[in-house]
């Protein structure tokens, strides 16, 4: 009997250390209805999805990315080791083509699985004009998007608040894509599944493919396939996030034998 309950302890703090890997940051702008026009600056902002340890413990890297919900298309690195506690980044809205509601950001600390998005945001022509968001929307999981590119960039960095980490912007040149209206975006779809409309996701589609616009300058920083741009993620952060988790798991291991010595000879 005491040994069940032992085992039964032993089980139980395994799993309670298991929710460290997935403690994460969840984004709340850009939003489904943002518009962005060409030389205006975007507010990235994120906060605490809740979940232990708080985010001051992380940093993050923040991408600009566009494509498919399966085939996402790394466009460039908005910011490098930034604390995840700023929880903001300004970003020069570039010019893009297409222009629409196909972009988003992702957020990346090294761990694949753990990746979360904004929404997909409308960016404009250097007029203000967009096309109308299509509808029926795609189902969640399921958004064509387009494989936009940056076509020029008023500045070469991003901004942030409280100037913290390194922030960077690189403008990327590649072929045109396609303006074919049958690849829509909707206002309750995010780059991966989700639960409700401009909710961000903390995991992507283990389908998911991440890829780089042809002719980037930035083509050694992403090129992968898989749920993220693992060769561009931050080794810091993810090597904090396993030492939180071990310091954890080694003491529920030391608690559990402590029990069963007391339990064995009493």
């Amino acid at each position: 009997m005491k040994l069940s309950i032992l085992v039964v302890y032993i089980i139980l703090s395994i799993l309670s250390t298991s929710e460290l890997i997935y403690a994460w940051v969840y984004p709340t702008s850009p939003e489904t209805d943002s518009v962005c026009t060409p030389g205006s600056n975007i507010t990235v902002l994120w906060k605490d999805d809740g979940k232990s340890p708080n985010i001051a413990t992380k940093s993050i890297k923040v991408y600009f990315m566009s494509g498919s919900d399966q085939q996402q298309i790394y466009l460039a690195t908005i910011g490098e080791d930034i604390p995840a506690s700023q929880c903001s980044i300004n970003y020069p809205c570039p010019q893009v083509d297409p222009v629409g509601k196909w972009y988003f950001f992702r957020f990346s600390d090294g761990n694949t699985t753990n990746d979360a998005y904004t929404t997909r945001f409308t960016i404009t022509d250097l007029n203000g004009k967009y096309p109308p968001a299509p509808s029926p929307a795609p189902a969640p999981g399921k958004n064509p998007g387009q494989n936009g590119k940056i076509v020029s960039n008023s500045t070469n960095s991003a901004t942030d608040p409280s100037t913290n980490g390194t922030s960077t912007s690189t403008p990327t040149s590649t072929q045109p894509s396609s303006n074919d209206n049958t690849s829509n975006s909707s206002n309750k779809n995010v780059p991966a599944v989700v639960t409700g409309q401009s909710a961000p996701s903390k995991t992507v589609p283990s389908s998911a493919k991440l890829t780089k616009q042809s002719g980037s300058a930035d083509s050694d920083k992403a090129s992968a396939t898989g749920s993220a741009p693992s060769n561009i993620a931050s080794n810091v952060s993810s090597s904090a996030s396993f030492l939180e988790y071990t310091k954890k798991l080694m003491f529920s291991v030391i608690v559990g034998l402590t029990l069963s010595f007391l339990m064995l000879h009493i």
